[in-house]
């Protein structure tokens, strides 16, 4: 971030918006997280289905179970990866979206950082706006909820317009 404060830092409308989700882990849609498993990485696809296509058991301390059909496992070994497999789709949409995007706004500057549940987009508040609202469209459906209360717009140090842009 530091560095993109020093070779950004000085435009005006620019800044970085840093996206916290709700519970992405255990919220990940397990039947697209299967497709985009079988089609993206094909030898994991046996022991991602063999794991993930049942009711898992819960066993309680009281002797109750639990059965459970959410997201990726606490603990399981290709937990991150799966999961990672499991937004790929909505990073991948997003880029397209930007360079799709007829008012050349997303042209101009694009930059995407994920980190496990986590996401962020850096440039100019227009492209940084439309690329939220379209996560905020796409991501539901494959469990990613980003959470707008919990999200950090952080402008550059020279910027005024960031109010204007995010008020509505």
């Amino acid at each position: 971030m530091n560095n993109m404060w020093m070779d950004y830092g000085d435009k005006e409308g620019w800044g970085i918006l840093l996206v916290d989700a709700r519970n992405t882990f255990k919220e990940v849609n397990q039947m697209a997280l299967l497709w985009h498993v079988q089609h993206i990485w094909p030898s994991g696809s046996r022991y991602t289905f063999d794991t993930y296509c049942h009711w898992k058991i819960l066993v309680v301390r009281n002797g109750t179970n639990l059965y459970i059909k959410e997201g990726v496992t606490q603990g399981d070994p290709l937990a991150m990866v799966l999961y990672a497999l499991g937004v790929l789709p909505i990073i991948e949409h997003l880029e397209q979206y930007c360079k799709d995007d007829t008012t050349n706004l997303c042209l101009l500057f694009l930059i995407q950082i994920w980190y496990a549940d986590d996401s962020a987009f850096a440039g100019y508040f227009a492209k940084v706006w439309k690329w939220f609202k379209e996560l905020c469209k796409i991501g539901p459906p494959l469990g990613y909820f980003p959470e707008p209360d919990k999200s950090i717009l952080s402008p550059a140090p020279r910027t005024w317009q960031t109010r204007r842009i995010f008020q509505a």
